[in-house]
């Protein structure tokens, strides 16, 4: 009989470990070593990896403990952890789930929930490759004729509108951490615009249509874009002129 893989081996002890109903597998891949059973043993691994979700969670949602105070906080994310198992071996990953429980049965915490897990997104977050800066925008050239870099602008990766009960919450990456406002309809409709990359005729035409005042529009945009909400990236698919 083929021996099992190293990967197979950790594959079969991590489907174990969230499925109950697969502890047979796990036991077989487990010596017993006296005095303690392979049962126990095994009981012992579980406890740690539930332990480890436990505390996962617990450091992730730091806004949620502060809002409802520590022992409802430890209730809760106990409660969480034994009614959801995991089903994957990313832990930030497992704690993008906390907010849904949160949102079913303590919906009064939703926003510091939300807000919690916006952060750990945002810390994971890289400045776009395909970034220009208003520097090389205005002085880099493409050619010899000194024409200014094709661009097209887009929401920046780091930046996201969350619905926490009837109302939008626009969270992205400040020079200080995490930042939110609470978008106006124009904004919320204007953010939705920019998740695809927009040349300056498509901004142009979309203010037109809009029927506001167009300084009123190119002053938000002009604001989103030192905060980083947006971003000029380059066009890449630009056409040379012949």
């Amino acid at each position: 009989m083929k021996s099992k893989s190293l990967y197979e081996i950790q594959n079969q002890m991590f489907s174990s470990l969230v499925d109950l109903s697969q502890t047979a597998n796990a036991l077989s891949l487990i010596a017993t070593k006296h005095p303690f059973a392979r049962e126990d043993r095994w009981g012992v691994y579980q406890s740690a990896y539930q332990i480890r979700l436990v505390n996962s969670v617990t450091e992730d949602f730091s806004r949620v403990e502060a809002d409802c105070g520590g022992p409802q906080f430890e209730a809760m994310v106990l409660d969480f952890v034994l009614q959801t198992p995991s089903k994957t071996q990313n832990l930030a990953e497992y704690s993008q789930g906390f907010v849904k429980f949160i949102e079913e049965y303590f919906p009064e915490y939703l926003k510091a929930a939300t807000l919690d897990w916006a952060e750990i997104k945002l810390e994971n977050a890289t400045e776009p490759s395909d970034s220009l800066s208003f520097w090389e925008i205005e002085n880099e050239a493409k050619n010899e004729m000194k024409i200014p870099l094709p661009f097209k602008i887009q929401n920046h990766p780091a930046s996201q509108i969350y619905k926490v009960h009837d109302k939008n919450i626009l969270v992205f990456l400040s020079d200080d951490g995490i930042a939110i406002k609470e978008p106006d309809t124009y904004e919320v409709e204007l953010f939705h615009f920019f998740n695809l990359a927009r040349t300056q005729n498509e901004i142009l035409n979309y203010m037109e249509k809009t029927g506001l005042d167009s300084n009123f529009q190119s002053q938000i945009i002009s604001d989103w874009l030192s905060k980083k909400i947006i971003y000029c990236k380059k066009d890449l698919y630009e056409k040379e002129s012949p």
